[in-house]
């Protein structure tokens, strides 16, 4: 059965490649077994913007990633640890934006980033990408940041840091599975958004491999090998086996370092203990009897 499984999803990936490897009009018989060539790699690298269009979606797909990652560790820390106004609404908005469909945000954010002069840049799809991952990365996060013993905070303010020192040097080292987690559901989201990239992007010098290859395809022809050929390089980063896999956070790292951060924290309250001076004169230092 699982066999079964594995052929059914890898099929069409097979296919694919097979079909980019026939020529310009290899697809108009699939089922013939000759003709292989490179001819549709050589097109769509020599002959179309096609490495542009990579660099693109490369580009905004890591500050997407990256930009989205931190927001979204910070909001989660934040609700995770703090008690504020507003607290349980937050979360509930973060939730309640999730229901909205992505065709409905074209219009708003259209206008705010022409207000803000981020039309058909790199800066305004980044932001546009972050608005629909950090939520929902958020959820995650705050759950993750949950998992996480308390103690370890209280530890990281005896020995002195600050809140935002607790939280880079202590929680996101141990947060790490979780970051990775939403870091690949960011990378994929920028990565293979067509809707909002093909509206907000209007020169092709600035065009993500997602709406570039939408121009082999039009209404008088249809470059099927060559979107073919590209497809494969567009789809290659969404594979699943590059989902890295989260460790649980009660782990034996995570062990380690709560108890050593107990232990040490424990062993410098003794010390400060031991080496207090007691001062003199004091009720219980008097000897027994004496008036």
């Amino acid at each position: 059965m699982l066999i079964a499984a594995s052929a059914v999803s890898v099929f069409p990936v097979l296919f694919i490649v097979f079909l980019s490897l026939r020529g310009r009009d290899g697809w108009q018989e699939p089922t013939r077994f000759v003709g292989f060539d490179l001819s549709n790699y050589r097109h769509i690298l020599g002959q179309t913007k096609f490495l542009t269009w990579f660099g693109n979606s490369l580009v905004v797909a890591l500050g997407a990633t990256v930009i989205g990652v931190l927001i979204s560790a910070s909001a989660g820390y934040a609700v995770s640890r703090m008690r504020f106004p507003g607290h349980r609404p937050l979360m509930w908005t973060f939730l309640v934006v999730q229901m909205f469909p992505m065709a409905v945000l074209i219009v708003p954010l259209y206008n705010i980033l022409g207000q803000l002069e981020l039309l058909d840049s790199y800066g305004g799809l980044i932001l546009t990408y972050c608005s629909v991952s950090v939520p929902f990365c958020a959820w995650m996060l705050k759950g993750y940041f949950d998992s996480i013993p308390t103690e370890i905070d209280e530890a990281g303010r005896v020995d002195g840091l600050t809140p935002f020192g607790t939280f880079w040097r202590l929680i996101m080292p141990l947060a790490r599975p979780g970051l990775a987690v939403t870091g690949f559901y960011s990378f994929i989201t920028a990565w293979g958004e067509v809707a909002f990239a093909s509206q907000f992007m209007s020169s092709e010098e600035h065009y993500t491999l997602a709406v570039g290859l939408q121009t082999f395809v039009g209404q008088q022809k249809a470059e099927w090998g060559a979107d073919d050929g590209g497809g494969r390089a567009h789809h290659r980063p969404g594979r699943r086996d590059l989902l890295p896999r989260p460790a649980a956070p009660g782990g034996g790292a995570d062990r380690g370092r709560h108890q050593g951060l107990t232990a040490l924290t424990s062993a410098r309250r003794r010390r400060c203990h031991l080496h207090t001076p007691r001062t003199k004169n004091r009720p219980y230092d008097e000897p027994m009897g004496s008036t």
